[in-house]
């Protein structure tokens, strides 16, 4: 991690409830990373980066 503004967080996925890492930058979200690897569409991604954005 840097001391630039750049952090991690970990969510629930939506689709198979797994973790997803989310990476950070300057508050924004630049990077998702699921731990089982699930594919989420590009609308579903689009709403989880809404959802995360709206609660900070």
């Amino acid at each position: 991690m840097s001391a630039h503004g750049e952090w991690t967080t970990w969510e629930f996925c939506p689709r198979c409830g797994g973790m997803a890492a989310l990476g950070w930058r300057g508050g924004d979200l630049v990077e998702l990373d699921y731990v089982r690897e699930c594919d989420l569409t590009a609308q579903e991604a689009a709403a989880l980066r809404e959802d995360i954005a709206g609660r900070r």
